[in-house]
């Protein structure tokens, strides 16, 4: 995904999928911690939401 705004374009985003341990294993020695997680109206399918919390 590319974002551009008067001429100005930012480099290629890469999203990358991670489970949520694998994402809480991820934040591990950082600064950021993931501070929720919500399946809710997405089924119990892999879908999810994160959210990131840097403390």
């Amino acid at each position: 995904m590319r974002f551009a705004y008067d001429r100005e374009t930012d480099p290629t985003l890469h999203f990358r999928l991670f489970s949520p341990d694998r994402l809480r294993e991820a934040a591990l020695g950082t600064e950021w911690e993931v501070a929720a997680i919500d399946r809710q109206g997405t089924g119990n399918g892999p879908h999810y939401r994160a959210a990131l919390r840097k403390w």
